[in-house]
């Protein structure tokens, strides 16, 4: 988990980590992250289990002289969503192409 998002989106170091494991299959149900990047950049990383038949969204948005970039995507028939919130300063654009590689990593379900 840690190294697919330091792959993606080249964070340096992880702040917070949660994870909790369920089912026979050994996946994760619920996972999430916060870990910084070089230029100032805020990575937020969910993995959540029960979500269907949903489509990824992306947007951005600008807060507090802040950008955030914002992206949901549902990893195809396994159940599960993922969202990343990567925040940055005034000027910067969100690396959606990361995010939604990041978002199709299996790394992300994975436990080990």
């Amino acid at each position: 988990f840690l190294r697919a998002v330091a792959q993606h989106l080249g964070t340096t170091a992880a702040k917070d980590q949660v994870d909790a494991t369920a089912g026979t299959d050994g996946r994760a149900w619920y996972r999430a992250m916060t870990a910084t990047a070089p230029g100032g950049m805020t990575v937020a990383v969910t993995v959540t289990r029960g979500v269907s038949s949903m489509t990824t969204t992306s947007g951005t948005a600008q807060s507090d002289g802040q950008v955030v970039g914002s992206l949901s995507h549902p990893t195809g028939n396994s159940g599960f969503l993922v969202t990343i919130n990567v925040t940055g300063p005034v000027g910067w654009t969100p690396p959606f192409n990361a995010m939604a590689a990041l978002a199709a990593d299996a790394r992300l379900t994975a436990v080990g």
